[in-house]
């Protein structure tokens, strides 16, 4: 079983992440254990807590600590979580480089068959 994280202050959007991702497990066979996390801060508190997750969905606008910030932290303990930043922020995308983004994907984010 994946671990998942989705760091996502609008609920609309870690709400439609998460039914992507349990459509995807029911597609394929696959299961999830998902987390969700309404902002960085709370994420990171986190993060030792689950014992690391396998993917994690960053957006990049959030209260407390925006997604740049909180990536170079989760970088800090952890170096192998494939990380996705979910963002309406194109402009961003470079400097998910400098964390080891995997991939990014623009809001709004469509299920693609």
């Amino acid at each position: 079983m994946l671990s998942v994280a989705i760091v996502e202050d609008d609920s609309r959007y870690s709400e439609l992440l998460c039914r992507y991702l349990n459509r995807f497990a029911e597609e394929n066979g696959e299961s999830f254990k998902t987390y969700v996390f309404d902002d960085g801060l709370k994420f990171i508190m986190a993060c030792g807590n689950n014992g690391g997750y396998n993917i994690v969905f960053m957006d990049i606008e959030m209260p407390n600590l925006d997604g740049l910030k909180t990536s170079r932290k989760l970088r800090a303990v952890d170096k192998n979580a494939s990380l996705i930043f979910v963002t309406n922020m194109a402009k961003h995308a470079v400097s998910g480089y400098e964390v080891d983004a995997l991939d990014f994907m623009i809001k709004p984010v469509e299920y693609f068959n």
